[in-house]
């Protein structure tokens, strides 16, 4: 007679449902996982993580309570769906991601005696540019809740190098993140949907990214009203699409309109699957502020695209500095003009720096490492 084993539960736990790095891990990590356990989310709105939950057939519930901004009754109202949703579903696991869920989730989880609390940190909160009044509030709150968790993981050595001293070393563990096969549309293809009155004979600089301040996409803004300031004739040389949404649009949309960037630089909007238009591009842009160990660069690099971006995070443990492209001090206006004139001035070096990532990225970060680091914490 075959024994049947019961399937441990896994309960992922992340702030909101839109599709940025955050929410494509748990997504990696609930579709592995759940021929090995039995898998559950709780999420925050109805977005395309939601949606792609459904369409592989994987639990979820929604907290509506969940937000990004700081609100005492909403946070209090998420405390107890979250209580809710343990006690109907009973976890043996619980893996939270985001500050916020990290926060209420921890608290909520060992009230309720789940037995195993899993934290991955994508970068830490503090380490955004805020008050200092309110750094040192989310310090001690980000402490606390470290604490009340069986293991922290982190997916960058910046973000290590950056935990509360008081948490013990045993708790704490680097994972990067790891990305399987991305089915890339064909080049004009994939131009011709981004931008129907298609731009010819110039170089496409694409960024895929929230629309919000820690992306730094003003900095990048400002870089190109630089080159129009010096040179206005470089600017024929070259458009900038930004996919995503966000926040910061209206804001965005105003300082492109201020600088009279309309022809140049190109808000697409939020896009199903924004990876699998990567080829439309020649280079890929990052300006972020605060990072963790950002995916994008990673899909970037697997369809070979250069890579502009900021040295936060662990950013350059993809990018070695004009070798796999090029790293430039966060909030640096001046230094992204010279490094997107440098590229476009020099097609050899977007091939050369090009093949070099990818190279890199699809032997050094496979979701297969990824996964079986995690599980095995689940397991063991």
């Amino acid at each position: 007679m075959t024994v049947s084993l019961k399937k441990q539960k896994i309960l992922y736990i992340i702030t909101k449902s839109n599709w940025g790095g955050a929410q494509k891990h748990v997504f990696d990590l609930a579709s592995e996982a759940k021929e090995q356990f039995e898998v559950i989310v709780a999420l925050g709105g109805n977005g395309p993580l939601k949606q792609k939950l459904d369409e592989i057939g994987v639990t979820n519930f929604e907290i509506k309570n969940f937000q990004r901004d700081i609100s005492i009754i909403k946070e209090i109202g998420a405390f107890f769906e979250i209580i809710k949703i343990i006690k109907n579903t009973k976890p043996e696991i619980m893996h939270l991601h985001s500050s916020k869920a990290l926060g209420i989730g921890s608290l909520a989880g060992k009230i309720m005696g789940v037995k195993k609390i899993i934290a991955t940190v994508h970068g830490w909160a503090f380490k955004e540019k805020r008050k200092w009044l309110e750094t040192q509030i989310i310090y001690l709150f980000s402490l606390i809740t470290a604490l009340l968790v069986n293991k922290i993981i982190l997916v960058s050595n910046d973000d290590l190098h950056k935990t509360p001293k008081l948490i013990s070393k045993d708790k704490k563990i680097v994972i990067r993140n790891g990305i399987g096969n991305i089915e890339l549309l064909e080049k004009e293809y994939a131009r011709k949907t981004l931008l129907p009155h298609h731009f010819e004979n110039c170089v496409w600089i694409g960024t895929v990214a929230e629309l919000h301040k820690n992306k730094g996409l003003e900095y990048g803004i400002r870089a190109i009203a630089e080159i129009k300031k010096t040179n206005k004739d470089e600017l024929q040389k070259f458009i900038w699409l930004i996919i995503g949404s966000g926040d910061d649009k209206e804001k965005l949309q105003k300082i492109i309109e201020t600088e009279n960037l309309e022809n140049n630089i190109f808000l697409i909007g939020q896009k199903s699957e924004a990876s699998k238009y990567l080829k439309a591009f020649d280079i890929f842009m990052l300006p972020s502020i605060k990072e963790g160990f950002p995916y994008t660069i990673l899909e970037a690099g697997f369809a070979g695209l250069p890579v502009i971006a900021t040295d936060v995070g662990d950013a350059k443990e993809i990018i070695k500095d004009m070798e796999t492209g090029i790293l430039i001090k966060p909030g640096e206006s001046k230094e992204i003009a010279y490094a997107i004139r440098h590229l476009i001035q020099n097609p050899e070096i977007i091939r050369k720096l090009g093949g070099a990532i990818e190279e890199k990225v699809k032997k050094e970060f496979s979701i297969k490492n990824m996964v079986e680091k995690i599980f095995a914490l689940y397991t063991n």
